[in-house]
């Protein structure tokens, strides 16, 4: 639509970011509880949800699978330009009122490094044990 030729709206759309500079972040998770029955299926889901092509189809399909190689996906970065900016705008953003309940704690460097314990375990890169271990050694050093 923005590259067609005949288009109407070439050179009319563009973003910026929210007054302030703080966007309001929002979103679902994924996760497996513990008392699932079918664990490796579950796994299974989670690789193929977070896989780079997944990721790719699902944003061009109006969703977002938070995963660095979409900032580098030219065909994703023609449809929707904001993306190039989304790592920094989840780093200025926040939920709710975190810093007034726990000075000092920062939910997304949190977020972050759960995130990447569960993709290490999910990828079986390292054991869900040593995953939690490795998150909480990092915890320790980058959170407090």
């Amino acid at each position: 639509m923005l590259h067609s030729k005949k288009s109407e709206v070439i050179g009319k759309i563009g973003f910026a970011p929210v007054p302030g500079g703080r966007p309001l972040l929002g979103g679902g998770v994924l996760g497996i509880s513990r008392d699932s029955r079918k664990m490796e299926a579950c796994r299974e889901f989670l690789k193929w949800v977070y896989d780079e092509k997944t990721a790719a189809t699902i944003t061009c399909l109006g969703g977002y699978i938070n995963h660095r190689k979409l900032t580098e996906n030219m065909e994703l970065l023609e449809l929707y330009p904001w993306l190039e900016g989304m790592e920094e705008a989840f780093a200025a953003g926040w939920r709710r009122e975190t810093e007034r309940l726990s000075p000092g704690f920062n939910e997304f460097a949190f977020e972050d490094i759960l995130g990447n314990a569960v993709r290490a375990a999910v990828s079986g890169i390292m054991t869900p044990e040593e995953a939690v271990k490795a998150a909480a050694e990092r915890c320790g050093r980058e959170l407090y």
